[in-house]
């Protein structure tokens, strides 16, 4: 990882650097939606939500999961379900990795529980706690997301918690290696994550060399999000990096990993 003057620059340039880095996502959640195969409309706690299918860039049928218009989550079908289909997702997978000694991770956001399925079936001895908020997603994953087949494969490796993210840290009394935020909600990153209280919080369930994985979302070039979540972690953690994770194929926002290491 890069240290902590290098990444500053890093995160106070995004707005100038993304468009040669990335240039600009090709599809749009609009057109999505008018080419899908639609399984089913219901509501949340976070406003109308919608389960439909759609193909990669290879032809491959992934999954979705969108509240409003914004996509939150998905899987791929068949054969491919436990793999990871959101260039995110493997970002979070590559994090990981490079930390080594994975043994204990908690997600903040279950959403279709994409990454906990591929994470605990490539990691045999990872444990995972996600916390999320909303039963009705949970139940959704369960029917629509293969979230059942994970529960009865992984066992007692996952804990599915369903209440408010720093309501669990605040009374979970648990440490990990790698904490995950991929909060997201009516359309915008959940920022309460992201204030000092709660990063304080973060922190201190984090064990010695545990890292932070925040999911930042920039809907339309705006990269304020990004920018006060950069800023907020440079606060609390030594190490900071931004990594970009756009996908073309699945959405016009452009997504962002910051990778926090104590």
């Amino acid at each position: 990882m890069a240290g902590k003057g290098t990444e500053r620059c890093l995160i106070k340039g995004a707005a100038v650097a993304t468009a040669v880095l990335i240039g600009v996502a090709a599809a749009t959640v609009s057109r999505l939606l008018r080419t899908v195969d639609l399984h089913i409309r219901f509501n949340t706690l976070f406003g109308h939500a919608s389960v439909f299918t759609v193909e990669d860039g290879a032809g491959n049928p992934v999954r979705m999961l969108a509240v409003g218009r914004s996509v939150q989550s998905g899987t791929y079908l068949g054969e491919k379900r436990f793999e990871l289909p959101f260039e995110y997702y493997r970002a979070f997978e590559r994090a990981v990795l490079a930390k080594g000694a994975v043994r204990d991770v908690l997600m903040l956001g279950g959403g279709a529980f994409a990454y906990p399925k591929g994470a605990l079936i490539a990691h045999e001895d990872m444990r995972m706690d996600v916390a999320e908020i909303d039963p009705s997603i949970v139940e959704l994953a369960r029917r629509w997301f293969y979230l059942d087949e994970l529960e009865e494969r992984a066992g007692d490796r996952l804990a599915i918690h369903v209440e408010d993210a720093l309501g669990y840290l605040a009374t979970c009394g648990k440490s990990y290696d790698v904490i995950i935020n991929d909060l997201f909600a009516s359309g915008e990153t959940v920022r309460s994550l992201a204030s000092d209280e709660g990063l304080a919080c973060v922190k201190a369930h984090l064990r010695e060399g545990g890292i932070y994985l925040a999911n930042v979302v920039c809907p339309s070039s705006d990269y304020r999000s990004l920018q006060e979540t950069g800023d907020a972690l440079e606060r609390h953690f030594p190490q900071v990096e931004m990594v970009a994770c756009t996908d073309d194929d699945f959405s016009d926002d452009e997504n962002y990993l910051l990778v926090a290491k104590l």
